[in-house]
């Protein structure tokens, strides 16, 4: 005789009998599937990593036995699905599962660049220009660093010394490693 709850290591039969003072029922067998313990996720990382704020990060893991899950939290209650977009610097946590069984969570953290504020103070010296003649460009990044374009696609970098014919739009943006303002 056992008492309930079990906890068996290994796939095992247990039977089950209904008992009166003096008679006792034939035996229903029932089966308990146990599963070997589920291995950790192995290989974790995200890419790009670092990242811009709110850009899209693939998260990756190797599973010896059944599939990564991501989750947000170190208890594993919000799961997350791949690619993820956080705001700040951020840990996910991967387990691999196999049916209910869980691994532990093995971590990766994305690093986050802050969000980049457009450059300020804008001028360009002189103002207006003769033609044929240059003007420098300036403008101020609170972080990052200062690039120049001709386009507003952003697609033609130009240098901050510039000798326009006609009156022209120039663009400027803050950049920190792949970052944009």
């Amino acid at each position: 005789k056992l008492s309930s709850p079990v906890v068996p290591t290994a796939t095992s039969t247990y039977h089950a009998v209904g008992e009166t003072a003096l008679c006792e029922s034939s035996a229903t067998p029932l089966l308990i599937t146990v599963v070997p313990q589920v291995a950790p996720p192995t290989n974790v990382f995200s890419d790009p990593n670092p990242s811009c704020s709110g850009s899209p990060v693939n998260l990756s893991g190797t599973c010896a036995a059944g599939t990564i899950q991501w989750y947000s939290d170190a208890a594993l209650t919000a799961s997350v699905t791949s690619p993820v977009s956080p705001l700040a610097t951020s840990t996910y946590y991967g387990v691999c599962q196999v049916g209910n069984c869980k691994s532990t969570s093995s971590p990766v953290q994305v690093s986050v660049y802050a969000a980049l504020s457009a450059p300020t103070s804008l001028a360009a010296n002189p103002n207006p220009v003769c033609l044929g003649t240059p003007t420098t460009l300036s403008a101020i990044c609170a972080t990052g660093n200062l690039t120049w374009y001709s386009d507003a696609a952003l697609t033609n970098i130009i240098g901050s010394i510039v000798t326009p014919t006609v009156a022209t739009t120039y663009y400027a943006i803050c950049t920190n490693g792949s970052c944009k303002s």
